[in-house]
């Protein structure tokens, strides 16, 4: 069912010359789970490229859950929820039939698939499921778990321009309505602190473009800080740091920056790492995943392409790179098409990556199989 090994994945590779730079840190394999065994295992159907859309690390570090494939009528996909031990994947996975979920460079976000702050239920596409205990009930697309007792959703996408008021709903452990919550200005939630209950929201003003990055305290729905700009971040270092990446498209230099989140003051920019987006962030440590990008000129315009070069993880109270990876790609089939007769195009995208809470593991899926990596020498 899967592969075990300790091979060295990549050491660092300079962002200038591309040549391996002198650390002593590197990524070595601990596992390669190949999913179409889990799968075939449950007695369960997948389609042939298997694709992997997100992946997540429980709070405590202990499971792995994992968003795989898209199969179903057009309209009406499905996907599978997975849920791995981390140091034992083979160890009775769990199974989950949900929503389809794609989501974006990195899967979907944290309002579509996230952990419960105990590690025991998981929010997937408006359900929330019970990981042992087998319970099941439905929440509002886009929801947040914000503790075990709490969860948020908003009415409508943030991304409607005509109404600039946000309606959040709250609802108990049991999905059940538990109040209300309005707010000037549409809000986007990017992260969840389960340490402290805090909220990374992008505020989005009137104008395209223009906007604030807010943490809020989601209990007490105060506003803690408040930066200009709209690129919200994900937090890190059990909820006292939050960590963004910026536009390549708009700037030759677009730094990746972690701030701290009681006195607002930045904490450190990362030096070899451009765009940063998607980042992933550890719950619990002072390290995270950034992409690292390339800016290039269109030929015959103006226009600037992104062009990911690699990952890296930094750590940003060092202020050091510790290793980074050049990630690799899975396809798959999606109907982009209203009329389902059409054929579906063709996917290309990077594999999607996590890292544990402690800091200490990477998880990399796509094509069918899911591999963990240890950091160290």
């Amino acid at each position: 069912m899967m592969k075990h090994g300790s091979c060295s994945l990549f050491l660092a590779i300079s962002a200038v010359t591309g040549q391996a730079l002198a650390a002593d840190v590197g990524l070595r394999k601990v596992w390669d789970l190949d999913l179409r065994k889990v799968v075939e295992a449950k007695h369960l159907n997948h389609t042939r490229d298997l694709p992997v859309f997100g992946l997540r690390f429980s709070p405590n570090g202990r499971r792995l859950a994992a968003i795989v494939d898209l199969y179903g009528p057009t309209g009406k996909e499905s996907s599978r929820l997975l849920v791995l031990d981390v140091h034992n994947p083979q160890l009775s996975p769990k199974a989950f039939d949900i929503i389809g979920l794609v989501g974006g460079e990195n899967g979907p976000a944290i309002d579509e698939f996230g952990w419960s702050p105990s590690g025991q239920a998981v929010y997937a596409g408006g359900a929330v499921m019970g990981v042992d205990s087998g319970t099941r009930c439905e929440l509002p697309w886009r929801s947040l778990l914000i503790n075990d007792r709490l969860a948020v959703s908003a009415d409508e996408s943030p991304w409607v321009w005509g109404a600039l008021t946000s309606h959040l709903a709250v609802f108990d452990s049991g999905c059940r309505p538990a109040g209300a919550w309005d707010e000037q200005g549409k809000w986007a939630v990017a992260d969840v602190s389960p340490d402290r209950g805090l909220l990374s929201i992008s505020q989005i003003l009137e104008f395209p473009n223009k906007g604030n990055h807010l943490i809020v305290d989601a209990t007490s729905q105060k506003i803690l800080q408040r930066w200009k700009g709209s690129d919200a971040g994900e937090f890190a270092d059990s909820g006292k740091a939050i960590c963004a990446g910026s536009d390549v498209e708009a700037s030759e230099r677009a730094p990746v920056t972690c701030w701290d989140v009681d006195t607002g003051k930045k904490i450190n920019e990362a030096p070899t790492v451009n765009g940063g987006d998607p980042i992933a962030a550890a719950l619990h440590a002072s390290r995270i995943v950034a992409s690292d990008f390339k800016r290039r000129r269109m030929p015959l315009s103006s226009d600037y392409l992104e062009v990911l070069q690699r990952r890296a993880i930094w750590g940003f109270r060092s202020g050091k790179e510790l290793v980074s990876w050049r990630p690799k790609f899975q396809s798959w089939d999606l109907q982009l098409d209203s009329d389902p007769s059409k054929p579906p195009k063709r996917q290309h995208e990077p594999f999607r990556f996590a890292i544990s809470p402690d800091g200490e593991y990477v998880a990399e899926g796509g094509a069918g199989g899911i591999q963990m990596y240890r950091i160290g020498p």
